[in-house]
């Protein structure tokens, strides 16, 4: 996911995330970011985590991948859904 986030930092803001991507790989590593996983056909698409800054918590990142969003199945012309089911970190 922080590999997909990093790409897309990259193309549209030539920026890159990498650096931010190994510092949430070390809170991730420890346990100590909250946050919750988005899980589709038991593929992690998607996250969002916070930082608490004394009394409260602040939303560090939403990211979910593009294949999530509502596509249109060419066989049936009907729209579909994501069916996500979120999990705590």
């Amino acid at each position: 996911m922080l590999e997909a986030e990093s790409e897309l930092w990259r193309q549209r803001l030539h920026w890159d995330y990498n650096v931010s991507a190994r510092v949430l790989m070390q809170y991730l590593d420890s346990h100590t970011l909250p946050g919750y996983a988005v899980l589709e056909a038991g593929q992690v698409t998607g996250f969002v985590f916070c930082v608490y800054e004394e009394t409260k918590a602040v939303i560090g990142d939403v990211f979910a991948l593009p294949a999530c969003a509502p596509m249109e199945d060419r066989r049936t012309k009907s729209r579909r859904r994501c069916c996500a089911t979120f999990l705590s970190c």
